[in-house]
């Protein structure tokens, strides 16, 4: 089962690199009108991943009550540490890198967005296009800044997109490995 879900990872992960490539070519106009499956899809991708992290330690055992119940949760939580370790120790190399890698370009295109964004979103009324940030105009803006602004949106969103994908792949096959053994 873990196996399938880091090819689904994989699957993902091409496809939330190819939306964020098409990000830095202005002739094609994306938004976010068109890729929002991919945001449910990622994050059930996410949810997957939970619940094999959650089925493979077991979590039957600790379903007591009282004191018992939180000595257990501490217990547990040591026990998800040691395992946390193993799982990503037992990962390639090349894939913790990457997930390293994906996780500080998080951080860049966070601080870019915002940056490139101008604080506000791309609004559309009759054949006027303007920049807006909660219904307060900024400035009014070309069609070609309002598609380059949507491309922003979709760039930024892309980036978490890429990083989900790659550690629910480094974690499936961490896991796989484990259960190998």
């Amino acid at each position: 089962m873990t196996k399938i879900l880091g090819y689904i990872a994989l699957l993902t992960l091409i496809v939330c690199v190819l939306v964020h490539l098409a990000t830095f070519v202005p002739a094609i106009h994306i938004s976010m009108d068109q890729v929002w499956p991919l945001h449910i899809a990622v994050f059930a991708l996410g949810a997957m991943l939970v619940f094999t992290v959650i089925s493979f330690t077991n979590p039957r055992e600790s379903r007591t009550k009282g004191w018992v119940w939180v000595n257990r949760q501490y217990a547990d939580y040591q026990k998800m540490k040691e395992l946390d370790a193993r799982i990503r120790s037992d990962s390639p190399r090349w894939l913790r890198v990457a997930c390293i890698v994906s996780g500080i370009y998080v951080f860049v295109n966070f601080a870019l967005y915002f940056w490139l964004s101008e604080g506000g979103s791309p609004e559309i009324e009759g054949a006027k296009y303007f920049l807006s940030n909660h219904g307060r105009v900024i400035r009014e803006i070309t069609e070609a800044e309002y598609h380059r602004f949507h491309a922003y949106l979709v760039r930024f969103v892309s980036g978490f997109w890429i990083a989900i994908s790659l550690v629910t792949m480094a974690y499936a096959m961490g896991i796989s490995r484990q259960v190998d053994e």
